[in-house]
């Protein structure tokens, strides 16, 4: 995911909970961030790809609505930032350990 989109969806998750809601349209989003249509569009698209952004409802005439998935984003996250982050870490030891053996 995008660091663009990743901070869109972030702040889309703040927006609803402070709203309130757990469920939204396109257009409210788009009025309430001050976001052109079309990168909203390519946000959404991309929110609903990686599984964290589903439709729930609605009708074409009067829009869709949106929900964010339970246990997506935040807490998945995070365990993989700290797994990628052990990964690391374990690489950047065994460099070292080659390192002094040469």
């Amino acid at each position: 995911m995008s660091a663009a989109c990743r901070n869109f969806y972030e702040r889309l998750k703040r927006w609803l909970e402070e709203e309130g809601k757990g469920s939204f349209k396109r257009k409210e989003v788009r009025l309430a961030f001050r976001i052109h249509p079309s990168k909203l569009k390519r946000y959404m698209l991309e929110l609903e790809r990686y599984g964290v952004l589903k439709q729930i409802g609605g009708n074409r005439q009067l829009g869709y609505d949106y929900q964010p998935v339970d246990g997506a984003g935040g807490e998945d996250y995070v365990a993989l930032s700290n797994r990628v982050s052990g990964v690391l870490s374990s690489l950047l030891l065994q460099l070292k350990q080659e390192k002094k053996q040469s």
